[in-house]
């Protein structure tokens, strides 16, 4: 295995052939210290973390101590030797493969200019003193002039509300009541699948259902690959963070062995947007609006009507009255698989451009006035 190889996976054909246009830039600036290696074979691994495939991967390759992993993501990975988060740039790809090239690790520590920032911000000694005695040895601070004109003490809130009652009080109207606060939103199976909503590896147990076990920071879970078993989580209208059981990592490698094979919980992520609103879009979606797949998505075997309905899909953008009509599934049906693939990412909301207006007709060249007159 050479040192310096490199290959790419977990990318589509286009977002391949974008990081790849970056990295030859990147690379010849750097002379050429590259060159393009195997997935299997290559030292440095760049990996879309964000898509099944490349998450699998990444999984497989982690603790390689011979294989550097740089994770393409759309929020910072912290497990990654290096991390791009989207989107991606020349030149931050650049500065990678320099940190690479030069064996240094990804540390993120801050740069000059935010040094210079952060004591800008906070002009405070390095060291404040501690005793009274410290402070009395420091020599006394020459006082500034007073100004001709004092500013004014800015209004406390309190003040605020008093002026607002008086004001209320002289047009004979009540002051503005305060607004009570919005109780806090249910928090569901979905709204846990994100890094940093739970402090650690955790495990979830509902009655007549599989124990769930959630690995935060592999983005994995611990369980059947049947989504179906699952399904009592996703259907619950709230989940509350003391339901969590934290999980220790001695625990998480025993429930390793008996528990199956780690998945990438964005599976979970699409079960949860499958039974998140039983026949009616996520909110900020209508039914005028047209949906695409980003990619060909893991068809669940539990789920069989879903491959028509990702074959239409493919076809083009369509709402999901159209998908529906095409594929012969019923709609309900249809707005649950596109809840689900947005959920997970697998599809958007395709906005058309309107297409261009047309030139106005030009008027005749001098040809053909002269033939005009010749006609004539």
């Amino acid at each position: 295995m050479s040192d310096n190889s490199i290959a790419f996976a977990g990318m589509d054909r286009a977002g391949e052939e974008e990081i790849r246009s970056m990295f030859d830039r990147a690379n010849a600036a750097a002379g050429g210290a590259f060159e393009l290696g195997t997935e299997d074979s290559a030292t440095v691994l760049v990996v879309d973390v964000d898509s099944i495939h490349g998450h699998m991967t990444w999984l497989r390759v982690q603790n390689n101590p011979d294989r550097i992993v740089v994770a393409i993501s759309s929020r910072h990975t912290p497990h990654a030797h290096h991390c791009l988060v989207r989107p991606v740039s020349a030149e931050s790809f650049g500065e990678v493969l320099a940190s690479i090239a030069a064996g240094l690790p990804d540390t993120g520590a801050a740069t000059a200019e935010e040094e210079n920032e952060r004591a800008e911000a906070d002009p405070r000694p390095e060291s404040e003193p501690e005793s009274e005695s410290e402070l009395e040895s420091l020599p006394e601070r020459p006082r500034q002039a007073e100004p001709e004109h004092p500013l004014q003490p800015e209004a406390s809130p309190e003040a605020e509300v008093e002026t607002e009652a008086e004001a209320a009080a002289q047009t004979d109207e009540p002051p503005p009541a305060n607004k009570p606060p919005a109780p806090p939103a249910r928090k569901r199976l979905g709204d846990y699948l994100v890094p940093g909503r739970l402090p650690g590896p955790s495990r979830l147990a509902f009655p007549n259902a599989p124990e769930l076990v959630v690995d935060p920071e592999a983005r994995a879970y611990l369980g059947p690959t049947q989504l179906k078993g699952f399904a009592a989580y996703a259907q619950a209208a709230e989940i509350t963070p003391e339901q969590w059981d934290p999980v220790s990592p001695e625990q998480l490698a025993a429930l390793a062995g008996s528990h199956g094979t780690p998945q990438p919980w964005i599976r979970l992520a699409w079960l949860s947007g499958l039974y998140r609103s039983p026949g009616e879009l996520a909110p900020g979606h209508t039914l005028d609006d047209r949906f695409g797949l980003l990619k060909w998505p893991q068809i669940e075997r539990e789920f069989p009507r879903h491959f028509r309905i990702a074959t239409t899909m493919m076809k083009g953008p369509a709402t999901a009255s159209e998908i529906a009509e095409a594929s012969g599934a019923p709609l309900d049906e249809v707005i649950d698989f596109l809840n689900a693939s947005l959920a997970a990412g697998q599809a958007e909301r395709v906005v058309e451009e309107a297409p261009p207006e047309e030139p106005p007709a030009k008027g005749g060249g001098l040809l053909n006035r002269l033939k005009g007159l010749r006609g004539n």
